[in-house]
């Protein structure tokens, strides 16, 4: 009868190779993923380009990736091909970005343009970097705090939407064309 103590669970010796499954099976498998991968990748592309031209960029969610990835400064501008302060305009919905500067976003970012036009969870503006690009709220008189030079309250909660006006100048711009009603963040 053979010694068992020196063998494993599953009658291996200890230390001894497992079979080898087939180097094609296992690259057959992975090929296969990949060209799912990709086949998705190519599909939210395409989303992503028709909500873009249909004016659903989502400010809050330009934030939430920058913040996500602690990005900000006249470098992020730059490498989104924008100039400072552009990307400070696009999270505040007032200027809307072009295609290739969404493409350019999503690759600083780590992530498919897709991300900016999808819905995802709210987060308090104070809690973004959005808090560094709008003025304090009013201070009362004798306050030694910061001076609202615009002479307006920050918004009340993440910028969904862009303004009309930067639509309008996106589709003379970039032919976006927005869908539906022209709900934006002026009808608050």
């Amino acid at each position: 009868m053979a010694d068992l103590r020196h063998r494993g669970p599953n009658g291996r010796r200890w230390g001894e190779r497992s079979p080898a499954v087939g180097a094609t099976a296992i690259n057959g498998a992975v090929k296969a993923r990949i060209v799912v991968a990709e086949q998705r990748a190519e599909q939210n592309l395409r989303i992503a380009r028709v909500k873009w031209a249909a004016g659903e960029v989502i400010p809050d969610r330009i934030t939430f990736w920058l913040d996500l990835c602690c990005l900000e400064g006249p470098e992020v501008d730059e490498q989104c091909l924008a100039r400072e302060p552009e990307v400070d305009l696009w999270e505040a919905g007032t200027l809307y970005p072009s295609w290739e500067q969404m493409c350019a976003l999503a690759r600083l970012v780590g992530t498919q343009p897709i991300a900016f036009v999808t819905p995802g969870r709210r987060i308090r503006w104070q809690d973004t970097s959005l808090k560094f690009h709008l003025p304090d709220p009013p201070r009362p008189a004798g306050d030694p705090g910061q001076i609202d030079l615009f002479g307006e309250p920050p918004p009340e909660g993440p910028v969904l939407r862009f303004t009309r006006a930067a639509l309008a100048e996106a589709a003379e711009r970039y032919g976006v064309r927005p869908a539906g009603d022209l709900r934006s963040v002026d009808d608050r």
